[in-house]
């Protein structure tokens, strides 16, 4: 903005000394300001702000005040832009950061009493009812992730310009990328619960999600995933963001194994729908597990929070 103000009393005192103060000089000094505005990607405020400070000058000062009134509002601006920059420095604005960590750590619990109420329902024998009612929890847990979105969008603008903050900069850097894996797990969490709600509200054989079929082998899947969101956020309360965790693949092999074997049995009843949706817990699951372990600095933008990714999510 600072750029674009200097290039706007340059403009004014070129059309000025040139043109003068005629109906053409307004014309062209909008034009020209609008249109170097965009090329320097100003927001509307800095595009109008170029456009304001060329026609100042052209049309404040008259013959030999041009220089004079160029020179006045050139000095404003850097002063005024160096008061700012100063007070930035020294006055330190609100931190934000402690507000981000509580709303981060609120939102794993959350994920956590969600995948802990599923997987106490899988257990059991889930019926439509419990796999509805964990599904609407998970989405109240979406909620919470747009809070701490905002509460980190806060902490950012107040950090943008303070010059003394690099060492908070980076810490909110480190929250983001935690956000962002709990995020995943929370996706994961509710496509799994969409899942299960989809295969009880079926019109098809259900026994294959009974407790001595399928559903101590679903669990047990869903512990592993259960104990490992538990050492994520244990890590997270340490002050470990970002930290990976190593994924027992011995035991994630024998609970998938184990849905197998159960599963031939079975194998009449999943044909007539439960295929798709075990198949679709079992990954889930899964990667809900690996990713939980891996570095949160490994992951990538997941799906706009204001669109829920899970199908039938409007439900």
């Amino acid at each position: 903005r600072v750029l674009g103000v200097g290039f706007g009393i340059l403009l004014a005192v070129l059309i000025s000394e040139y043109i003068g103060p005629t109906a053409w000089a307004i014309f062209l000094a909008v034009l020209i300001s609008f249109y170097v505005g965009r090329r320097l990607g100003l927001d509307p405020g800095g595009v109008q702000q170029i456009a304001v400070s060329a026609l100042l000058i052209v049309l404040g000062a008259a013959g030999g005040a041009v220089d004079d009134a160029a020179i006045l509002h050139l000095a404003n601006t850097v002063i005024g832009t160096g008061v700012g920059l100063l007070l930035n420095a020294s006055v330190s604005p609100p931190n934000y950061l402690p507000d981000a960590r509580r709303r981060l750590l609120e939102v794993g619990e959350s994920i956590q009493d969600d995948l802990r109420t599923l997987t106490d329902a899988v257990r059991t024998g889930i019926s439509n009812d419990e796999a509805v009612t964990t599904l609407h929890l998970a989405r109240e847990t979406n909620t919470r992730l747009l809070e701490l979105d905002r509460a980190l969008d806060q902490a950012q603008e107040s950090l943008q310009f303070n010059l003394l903050g690099r060492r908070q900069r980076d810490m909110l850097k480190l929250y983001q990328q935690a956000d962002l894996a709990l995020e995943h797990a929370s996706i994961q969490t509710r496509m799994i619960a969409r899942a299960l709600a989809d295969a009880t509200a079926q019109d098809a054989p259900q026994e294959w999600l009974g407790p001595h079929a399928l559903g101590e082998p679903v669990a047990a899947l869903l512990d592993m995933a259960v104990e490992t969101l538990d050492a994520r956020m244990t890590m997270l309360h340490d002050g470990n963001l970002t930290g990976g965790l190593t994924v027992d693949l011995e035991r994630l092999s024998a609970c998938q194994s184990a849905i197998a074997e159960r599963s031939g049995p079975l194998e009449h009843q999943l044909r007539q729908g439960g295929w798709v949706y075990l198949g679709e817990v079992v990954a889930l699951a899964t990667q809900l597990i690996t990713d939980l372990s891996v570095p949160a600095t490994r992951f990538d933008a997941a799906p706009e929070r204001g669109a829920s990714p899970d199908p039938g999510s409007a439900g």
